[in-house]
């Protein structure tokens, strides 16, 4: 079972059915059938980021190929 990030999942307790956006690393380069068409690569074929519903995401979780689930926030610089 895939890590979902602590704080992501506290979110999607709260609210499952609002959409969030998150990056998501794949164990190897396969695709689940859940993520075609969701988002895109980025960083190489292992990263993938996409907008899912949270109920998406806490199936997803449940799938082999799935290593960790984070939220995608724009990084700044302090």
């Amino acid at each position: 079972m895939a890590v979902i990030h602590q704080d992501l999942n506290e979110r999607i307790s709260k609210n499952p059915e609002n959409d969030y956006p998150v990056l998501i690393t794949l164990k190897d380069e396969t695709l689940p059938k859940a993520l075609e068409n969701k988002g895109k690569f980025i960083l190489g074929h292992k990263i993938y980021s996409a907008t899912m519903s949270g109920k998406e995401i806490q199936h997803l979780a449940n799938q082999s190929q799935i290593e960790a689930i984070e939220p995608d926030v724009e990084m700044g610089m302090l």
